[in-house]
């Protein structure tokens, strides 16, 4: 490719800028003027016109309320991140999958020491099984397998039962 008086590549000092397929190289060579003259300490050239910065709100900043940057002389320190993670504080209880089919898994989390319970009730009210009762359990995370290849499809609900709570959730049983 030209310009009209000679090759681009060659006045722009680039190794092959406009070339197809596998040779394409817009890098610049390495004895290339621009890589050691351009200078923009002095900016009085007639082609630079000096302006004001204006924005959408004239020379006002827009966001100096509530936004703070100042990239220079400002140490921006991380204070934290928040994780999409189970609270701490309180208890939780998650099953999965569900529906359950042959089994599901019941994840809890005991924030602080206490007995703890886990019944399984049927839709009426009755209970299915127990798979402990006042057992004491320390703060922490807990996961078992829920077994519901012998029971009928239907709704069951499962209760984790503190000293401090008790949190029910509906298990769903399908054949």
């Amino acid at each position: 490719m030209t310009n009209g008086t000679g090759n681009v590549s060659t006045l722009a000092g680039l190794n092959d800028a406009f070339a197809k397929g596998s040779t394409f190289n817009p890098a610049p060579k390495a004895n290339s003027t621009f890589l050691t003259s351009a200078n923009f300490a002095d900016l009085s050239d007639t082609f630079y016109d000096k302006v004001a910065y204006r924005g959408a709100n004239g020379l006002q900043r827009w966001d100096a309320g509530w936004v703070e940057y100042d990239p220079i002389n400002k140490d921006y320190v991380v204070t934290g991140v928040e994780e999409d993670m189970v609270s701490e504080n309180k208890l939780e209880v998650n099953i999965s999958p569900l529906p359950a089919n042959d089994y599901t898994t019941v994840r809890y989390f005991i924030p602080t020491n206490s007995n703890v319970s886990v019944k399984f009730f049927n839709a009426t009210g009755s209970i299915a099984s127990t798979y402990f009762e006042n057992e004491n359990q320390i703060t922490g995370y807990y996961e078992f397998n829920l077994s519901t290849k012998d029971l009928s499809a239907g709704v069951y609900y499962l209760v984790v039962t503190t000293e401090f709570g008790s949190i029910t959730k509906k298990v769903v049983v399908v054949k």
